[in-house]
């Protein structure tokens, strides 16, 4: 059986349609926001005297802290996903992958409770 996943960006700051996903680094964390073109050019301008004053890095996150597996997702999150499965009695491993079918689900789920 196929499957169509669309994925909707939803603007984390007004809740409009989002065009783009930002990420960036703030005091040692790393972050993604969802904008639409408005507020991406508002993030921009906001940002942009302190990156013509900064200095370019290749990098502050260290490659053997990061935890994320092939499906993009951490090791949390991958518990989650785990948990709902067996919750909803879908067959998965306790460990290694889980199938991306398996995590599709989750996230559609996910996103149908935030409605």
């Amino acid at each position: 059986m196929a499957q169509l996943v669309t994925v909707n960006l939803v603007d984390d700051l007004d809740g409009g349609i989002a065009e783009e996903t930002l990420r960036f680094s703030y005091r040692g964390s790393d972050y993604e926001i969802d904008l639409s073109k408005k507020n991406a050019t508002a993030f921009d301008k906001a940002m942009e005297r302190f990156v013509a004053k900064a200095r370019k890095t290749k990098g502050t996150t260290p490659r053997s802290t990061r935890k994320e597996s092939g499906s993009g997702l951490s090791r949390d999150e991958l518990a989650e996903v785990r948990a709902w499965a067996t919750k909803n009695k879908i067959k998965v491993s306790p460990r290694g992958r889980v199938a991306g079918d398996i995590i599709a689900r989750f996230q559609s789920t996910k996103r149908g409770s935030t409605k």
